[in-house]
C-alpha cells in the first residue's frame, strides 16, 4: 500500500510539472514579438 501511495504522489508531481511547463510556454508565446524571435532564430535561450 505504501509503495502505491508513493507511485501516485510521483505521478501527480509529473502531471503538475507538465501543466506548469505548458502554462509557461503559453505565457511566453503571448509576449509581444515572441513569434518573430523564434522565426529569426534569436529566441532567448537558443
Amino acid at each position: 500500500m505504501e509503495t502505491l501511495l508513493l507511485k501516485i504522489r510521483i505521478a501527480i508531481l509529473w502531471i503538475f510539472l507538465a501543466v506548469a511547463m505548458s502554462a509557461s510556454m503559453i505565457l511566453w508565446f503571448m509576449a509581444p514579438g515572441a513569434i518573430d524571435e523564434i522565426m529569426s532564430g534569436m529566441a532567448e535561450g537558443m
